[in-house]
């Protein structure tokens, strides 16, 4: 995602004030520490160009430093006010990331199948493009079992991020060959999430119109763990958050004011938990499915650690969104099968979560 910056002084005031931001909320730095940084060097001055990020962020932060300074806010407000101003700039960023889609072209064909769906996880396709063992297994039990193979336009949203262009045609082609170029696709008609005949191309290229948007939303995902450090302070408790590793059912286990309040940190159908229940259109699905995961992450159950893995969760959710219109998901990662165990149960959507070793005991 491009950050903007009309010069690098105003980009270096940007860093610089972002840098005792995160040690004010650390607690590294004091009130009498803050008094010995020249405030006037982070001050945005004449240089102020009202068009770029950088100078946004470096006005912000200055206030909020100054705020900190003469004593209007403690540490603990000027960590919740920076979260705010992220959600607010990277929001902000998934709505101009569209940019103009006078030219976004949609040329699909409704399917209907009367074959059980099997979607399968990104990884899974990995391993069809890298091991053509894998891609002949699918095929074969495709055909053995009677089953339909679908991805959707996350597969796509992904694939379109692989830089090498003869890689991603390999993804492309993989695709193809277990699909047939059908997929699941949102429908805005009637707010369903229905399988359509789409050619590849044009999937991508419509993907590749809205990147930018993408990128935001994925890293509006990764703010939750500030979240749970800022708001729900027990989760980071690491005994309670084995405990919670390791039990079942996790969302009917939690008191409904803890839930109410952990899954209201998203955009719930509901706050209660008969609002999660009993769900058919795409969007309260895609908002349910988005506060249970995020709750998830808020009480650390099953959560990936490296930047990457966490990047890639944000993938992961609108993989459990298509997913709900199948019968069976097959993923390789363990995190992401638990989760997906405990949020369609939740949901009382009857699918079958498979790693790709099980996937030979599917029966109809």
């Amino acid at each position: 995602m491009l950050y903007k910056y009309h010069n690098a002084i105003i980009l270096e005031k940007s860093r610089r004030s972002d840098e005792i931001i995160k040690k004010i909320v650390s607690e590294s730095l004091k009130v009498e520490d803050v008094q010995d940084i020249s405030l006037m060097d982070i001050r945005v001055g004449g240089e102020f160009c009202d068009n770029c990020d950088a100078c946004f962020d470096a006005v912000f932060n200055f206030n909020l430093i100054l705020s900190f300074y003469v004593g209007d806010v403690d540490c603990v407000e000027v960590g919740r006010q920076k979260q705010a101003w992220r959600y607010s700039f990277l929001t902000d960023k998934a709505v101009h990331g569209l940019g103009d889609l006078s030219a976004l072209r949609i040329d699909r064909e409704p399917i209907l199948s009367d074959k059980p769906l099997c979607y399968i996880d990104q990884n899974i396709l990995t391993q069809a493009v890298n091991k053509k063992d894998t891609l002949s297994l699918l095929l074969k039990i495709q055909d053995d079992h009677d089953i339909k193979i679908v991805c959707s336009v996350s597969h796509f949203e992904e694939i379109y991020k692989i830089s090498d262009l003869g890689s991603r045609q390999d993804f492309i082609d993989a695709t193809v060959a277990l699909t047939g170029e059908i997929n699941l696709q949102p429908c805005s008609e009637d707010d369903r999430i229905k399988l359509f005949f789409e050619n590849a191309s044009i999937t991508l290229s419509r993907v590749e119109m809205t990147s930018n948007s993408s990128e935001a939303v994925e890293m509006l995902k990764n703010l939750k763990d500030e979240d749970r450090r800022l708001y729900f302070e027990k989760y980071n408790n690491l005994d309670l958050r084995k405990k919670i590793g390791q039990a079942e059912k996790i969302f009917e286990s939690l008191s409904d004011d803890e839930f109410s309040r952990l899954v209201c940190m998203s955009s719930p159908p509901g706050p209660r938990k008969i609002d999660f229940k009993g769900l058919t259109s795409h969007s309260s699905i895609r908002d349910a499915i988005y506060s249970l995961h995020n709750a998830l992450d808020l009480i650390s159950y099953k959560q990936d650690k490296s930047t990457r893995t966490q990047r890639s969760s944000a993938h992961d959710i609108e993989h459990l969104i298509y997913g709900s219109q199948c019968n069976y998901f097959i993923t390789n990662d363990t995190n992401l099968r638990f989760r997906a165990v405990e949020i369609y149960s939740f949901l009382g959507i009857p699918i079958h979560v498979l790693p790709l070793s099980e996937i030979s005991s599917i029966k109809i």
